[in-house]
């Protein structure tokens, strides 16, 4: 092998192992302490979804008839897929960045905005953010999955 054919491999080797390293730091970056991503997730449910869904994730909440329709009963999700957690529905669901043609009109906050708000640039930068954003989706998601009714 020549030098230069050598050397490409040697930095390409590298650039592969930087870039998942980068990845991986991206998804464990902690959220910020003091911050509404450090609080616990039941205290997160509380802030941003019990205003629609309810305290116990029923639909009734205060802020329900703000939007003319009635927020789905997230204690029914597991029942309504055939006894399955619709898990990777409700990520893409309550992060909100990516389109859900089944879901409509989209009457919910983007949630996944939102929370790369909170994050703010002092954590990492955009891949910082990102893993913030990913680790709060999939700890209400996770959150959501223990209000199912049996």
């Amino acid at each position: 092998m020549n030098s230069r054919r050598a050397m490409a491999v040697v930095f390409g080797g590298a650039s592969l192992i930087l870039g998942i390293a980068a990845a991986t730091h991206a998804a464990d970056v902690p959220a910020a302490p003091g911050t509404v991503a450090a609080q616990p997730i039941s205290a997160q449910y509380r802030l941003y979804c019990s205003g629609c869904h309810g305290a116990a994730g029923e639909g009734g909440g205060d802020l329900a008839f703000a939007s003319g329709k009635t927020p789905a009963d997230l204690t029914m999700l597991t029942s309504r897929n055939g006894g399955m957690f619709p898990r990777e529905r409700v990520l893409q669901v309550i992060d909100g960045r990516a389109d859900v043609e089944e879901h409509g009109a989209r009457d919910m906050p983007v949630w996944g905005e939102w929370f790369k708000y909170e994050a703010g640039e002092g954590l990492g930068g955009l891949e910082g953010n990102e893993g913030v954003v990913r680790q709060r989706v999939q700890a209400m998601a996770d959150f959501i999955a223990t209000l199912q009714k049996k």
